[in-house]
């Protein structure tokens, strides 16, 4: 990772505040596409529409947050052996099994096309792939459960990114639609999205690399105590031998311990500042990729000032009142 020059550690130091809290971080990290190349091709008229609809996206957003626990608390087994196949109208059965997905996920599609953000086949589309992912997901975590493999931890880490950039793009698509073919039937697969938006994907890749890094602690707090894989990146880089495994276990033993809020990364053991190291690389890879500089410098940014933060627990005072937010949140839209 290159050094920061003094006009960039300036820039950080003013994105620091608003990105140690959650809803200014989220605000903040908004305007890395705003500023982005496929957002200011847009036209003025999707997004009027997008704002008029705004209650409805937000719906969207808790709904598949709520599909995302109920899947999450599920074993993988179980949600594999759900039934993926195709529907006769072309959706997938999983988007009608109510015990991972409510009726509300298709009828705000249907309410999102009335209302012409997008049209049918896109959403179905999108929603279709979604399932795709979380089967591929599934069927990734149930084989480490039997067998542990650094190399499919790597690639379920891989997926994980991918789908972030893909569910991110699903709501950008609502203010610039994927473009027709010649046919005018137009494909959702990752391909397409990534040609369609590719400032947008990869930012939205980079946004997951960011939220692992953020959550490491309590990813890997997670994973000991409920014995669940997983997708973080960090982790999957770093717990790659059963030696591996017990030095973050013990690491985890001291932080219950005596109650530590933040570690450092400079205090984490070998195998993690491996994989911070590597990560980073990454990081910065795919983040010179992004084509708009002001939002390159704002990815570059969140990266530095997450850092400087340190990694929280789930002791850290703010880690709990997020989970209260959320909690009370999702309660009310219920």
């Amino acid at each position: 990772m290159l050094e920061r020059g003094f006009l960039r550690c300036t820039f950080d130091k003013a994105l620091a505040w608003p990105i140690a809290r959650p809803g200014y971080r989220a605000a903040t990290f908004a305007t890395s596409f705003i500023l982005s190349p496929d957002f200011l091709s847009f036209q003025r008229t999707p997004i009027v529409s997008f704002a008029r609809a705004r209650e409805l996206v937000s719906d969207m957003t808790k709904i598949t947050k709520k599909i995302d626990d109920a899947i999450d608390s599920e074993s993988p087994e179980e949600v594999a052996r759900a039934d993926f196949s195709m529907d006769d109208d072309g959706v997938c059965k999983f988007l009608k099994n109510r015990k991972y997905v409510p009726a509300s996920f298709l009828q705000t599609i249907e309410r999102l096309a009335d209302c012409g953000l997008i049209t049918r086949d896109i959403g179905n589309g999108y929603g279709n792939l979604f399932c795709e992912k979380v089967y591929e997901r599934a069927q990734t975590q149930s084989s480490l459960a039997v067998r542990p493999d650094p190399d499919v931890r790597l690639i379920m880490a891989q997926q994980n990114l991918e789908f972030a950039s893909v569910f991110g793009c699903f709501f950008f698509g609502m203010i610039k639609p994927l473009p027709a073919g010649d046919s005018r039937a137009i494909e959702v697969t990752p391909s397409t999205i990534k040609k369609a938006y590719p400032d947008i994907y990869t930012i939205n890749s980079l946004g997951q690399i960011l939220d692992d890094l953020r959550d490491l602690m309590i990813d890997l707090e997670d994973e000991i105590r409920n014995k669940r894989v997983s997708p973080n990146i960090f982790l999957a880089h770093a717990l790659q031998s059963s030696q591996d495994y017990n030095a973050l276990e013990w690491m985890q033993r001291q932080v219950e311990r005596y109650k530590i809020e933040t570690i450092h990364p400079r205090d984490f053991p070998e195998t993690l500042k491996s994989s911070f190291s590597s990560v980073g690389e990454l990081f910065f890879t795919h983040a010179s990729n992004v084509s708009g500089f002001v939002s390159r410098t704002i990815l570059e940014s969140f990266w530095h000032n997450t850092v400087s933060e340190g990694i929280n627990t789930s002791f850290h005072h703010r880690v709990r009142h997020k989970v209260q937010l959320e909690a009370a949140r999702y309660a009310a839209f219920e």
